[in-house]
């Protein structure tokens, strides 16, 4: 069966679909107008194994005219189209920079970077493999065998991850664990980078699509890649005692920054990393103990001037009185965000971004040895292997913690010991509940679950006994009203 090709269809496009005999070759042919801006005429010839008598003709071309108004082209058609078309002729890095011009006006300058960077690498394998230079050359069939070669690259990695997991449980030294952590991560992808690759390449190709970049589109009838969930999904997050390690393991930041101060917020709050670093003195109310997380037009972040939370929901985050101890402790002082407001080159010819300091107000900051200012903090990666480290929980391979970690755990502590419910658990963190019932749920430890069942029982009991006490009320009113 011949490829199938599936293109947008113009306004008021009519195929106008011819059929006759042509003598020289002793068969049926059609003539069409192809579905583009610009009217194209195409001639085709029909074999003689699908058309051999003038009523088989007529049906053929009724059968091609309610295709082309689909916009469903034969490989023939479509390479006519091509050749005719300097727009849908993009090589793999003209196609990327018209993906990132067309998405990156609801993006941030940060999040328009990683992709800079993170598509050539995806889209490698069709370069790679096929030698392809040009991104029209990707078809149905090439789309589905990197779907199987990601499928069969996660199975890679679960396979040697549960076989040598046990070695790294039982690894009797932080050397011994990199080496081990090492060996695995050489084998395949992890199952959730699988999923997001192939989740990326439809997007990629969707949205080139969708603004007439590209003539058809490969991925058409592909869906998400199916990952289990426990494959997919990262599980882990703190137990209370990792908690206590951190708070008294006296890592000092050697600029100042409250780097334990600021974790365990993160900790007692659920927010978000970014939404901790760009907390001002003013978001919060001590009195109504809220802290309104929203946009905020004048704030510095690091690539603009203005911060929003991620995709622009607000919410209010009720803070405890843990929350409120820590905020306590961090002295007020005046601070800056720099904020990138060009670029320029060093004396080696590379580009370097020009920083422009501009006032704020934040909480959690550092000082600068340059200037003087205590200024919002940009990265987070050494001082949180630091503190790790300092503290001696989780910091080495797969069992490394990760800031995010936090969220899982802010998410089990009002599970298993405040009882909140998933409505309440996912306005918090500002998840939808299906998004945090998935990503959120976290391993609880033995303990936690302890104390659960030890609340649950107790809510048991008080509500049997809530009962029992309404019945006595009323068999009392009923006394009364007999006397």
């Amino acid at each position: 069966m011949s490829q199938k090709y599936q293109v947008t269809i113009p306004q008021n496009y009519d195929p106008r679909v011819n059929i006759s005999f042509f003598n020289p070759r002793s068969c049926w042919r059609y003539t069409c107008t192809l579905p583009t801006q610009e009217e194209i005429r195409y001639t085709g010839y029909i074999s003689k194994k699908i058309v051999k008598t003038e009523k088989q003709a007529k049906s053929f071309r009724d059968f091609k005219r309610d295709e082309l108004k689909k916009g469903i082209l034969n490989e023939n058609e479509y390479k006519k189209i091509l050749d005719s078309s300097s727009e849908s002729d993009l090589t793999f890095q003209e196609a990327i920079d018209k993906y990132i011009e067309i998405t990156k006006i609801t993006k941030t300058p940060n999040t328009v970077q990683q992709e800079k960077t993170m598509y050539p690498a995806i889209l490698s394998y069709f370069t790679t493999k096929y030698e392809f230079t040009h991104i029209k050359q990707v078809k149905e069939k090439h789309i589905l065998e990197y779907k199987e070669y990601l499928l069969h690259e996660a199975s890679k990695r679960k396979d040697v991850l549960d076989l040598l997991r046990p070695l790294l449980t039982n690894a009797k030294s932080k050397e011994e664990k990199l080496k081990i952590t090492k060996k695995i991560r050489k084998t395949g992808i992890s199952p959730a980078t699988a999923k997001n690759y192939f989740k990326y390449v439809i997007k990629f190709f969707n949205k080139l699509y969708e603004s007439k970049k590209i003539l058809s589109n490969p991925v058409n009838d592909f869906k998400q890649l199916k990952i289990s969930v426990s494959d997919a999904v990262r599980s882990k997050t703190f137990d209370p005692a990792d908690l206590v390690k951190i708070a008294n393991c006296g890592y000092i930041h050697p600029e100042g920054f409250p780097t334990i101060l600021f974790f365990l917020f993160l900790a007692e709050t659920g927010a978000r990393r970014s939404e901790g670093l760009h907390l001002e003195w003013d978001d919060y109310d001590p009195k109504t103990r809220i802290w309104k997380i929203k946009e905020k037009p004048n704030c510095p972040a690091r690539d603009r001037i203005g911060w929003k939370p991620k995709w622009g929901k607000e919410r209010e985050v009720y803070l405890s009185d843990s929350a409120l101890k820590i905020l306590s402790m961090i002295p007020r002082v005046q601070s800056v965000g720099y904020v990138i407001v060009g670029q320029t080159k060093n004396r080696k010819g590379r580009k370097i971004n020009i920083r422009e300091a501009v006032p704020a107000n934040f909480v959690f900051t550092v000082k600068d040895e340059l200037t003087g200012n205590y200024r919002r903090v940009d990265g987070l990666r050494r001082s949180w292997v630091s503190l790790l480290e300092k503290a001696g929980v989780g910091e080495v391979g797969f069992d490394q913690f990760i800031i995010h970690d936090f969220r899982r755990y802010k998410n089990v502590i009002s599970d298993c010991i405040q009882n909140m419910s998933l409505a309440q658990r996912s306005s918090q963190l500002g998840n939808t509940e299906r998004v945090n019932a998935t990503h959120y749920m976290g391993e609880a430890s033995h303990d936690l679950i302890a104390v659960k069942g030890q609340i649950q029982g107790l809510t048991s009991k008080n509500l049997v006994l809530e009962a029992e006490i309404k019945m006595l009320r009323e068999e009392n009113t009923k006394l009364k009203t007999k006397l």
